[in-house]
């Protein structure tokens, strides 16, 4: 479609062909729900609405349909979203310009930034056999093996590529929170936006080729070297879209810190997977 021509289209535009227009200017190109990203994808569609308020003429006011108004970041700009920021349908005309003039722009620079994170996947048992048991009857196996290949952490056989996935976004999710807090507090700045310190701690977890942190699961997730391990260490390369985790009985220091709490339970259910024990 030409460009002389979508303006005229918008420019006739009734008001329910506006907001059906800037729906779909405004949703995000990834939808990270199906990425099963947990709470980390309200990180990424943030990053969606400062992608957008960023190339649009008048900024925050132009994105401020992907938020509600409690905070949370939307994949796509509802009707009410529209309707609550938007009182008139000449500014709802004049938002359907803009996204229409600058969509191929903020959709670029987003596929550019983000793309990369719905690869990632963990190394399976055969890529990275060190840190998973063989021949494993009893939860004492694992305890032996821990201690037989004493530097190499041994995860809980239940803990499968696909948790670990899970996990390390939840996790990636804590750390940056804590990583954004953080730069507030520190900040001699007293009137420091929340854009910059999204940036922040977005720039200190995905604008670098590897990421490594320590996450304190609360409950045992393995053993090191016959010792109870409720860390897991990630090491990430986004460059090669892959990651892999094992468990410490204690971080090293320096290691930026995540905290999660969502597997307690999962040692008695590996014990009752091998008894068969309801």
């Amino acid at each position: 479609m030409s460009s002389e021509t979508e303006v005229l289209e918008i420019r006739n535009a009734s008001l329910k062909e506006l907001q059906e227009r800037l729906i779909d200017d405004l949703t995000c190109p990834i939808n990270w729900t199906e990425e099963n990203l947990g709470s980390a994808s309200q990180i990424f569609l943030e990053k969606w609405h400062h992608v957008v308020s960023a190339s649009m003429p008048n900024g925050d006011l132009d994105a401020r349909p992907l938020k509600t108004n409690w905070d949370e970041f939307l994949h796509s700009p509802t009707i009410e979203a529209i309707e609550d920021t938007f009182y008139d349908v000449e500014e709802i005309r004049a938002l359907a310009f803009n996204t229409s003039r600058f969509r191929e722009q903020f959709r670029s620079e987003y596929d550019a930034s983000c793309r990369k994170f719905q690869a990632l996947k963990a190394q399976s048992e055969i890529e990275r056999d060190k840190h998973y048991p063989k021949r494993v009857r009893s939860l004492d196996d694992v305890i032996a093996w821990s201690e037989k290949y004493s530097k190499s952490g041994i995860l809980l056989p239940n803990i499968n590529i696909d948790l670990q996935r899970i996990i390390f976004w939840e996790a990636i999710s804590d750390s940056f929170e804590r990583k954004r807090v953080e730069y507030l507090l520190a900040s001699d700045n007293s009137t420091i936006s929340e854009k910059i310190a999204f940036d922040a701690s977005w720039y200190a977890h995905f604008e670098v080729d590897h990421v490594r942190f320590a996450c304190n699961m609360l409950t045992s997730v393995g053993y090191s070297n016959g010792k109870e391990s409720k860390w897991l260490i990630f090491d990430v390369s986004f460059h090669a879209k892959i990651m892999h985790c094992f468990p410490v009985e204690e971080p090293h220091v320096n290691l930026q810190i995540a905290s999660i709490d969502n597997l307690q339970g999962i040692t008695e259910d590996f014990v009752t997977s091998l008894t068969g024990s309801a």
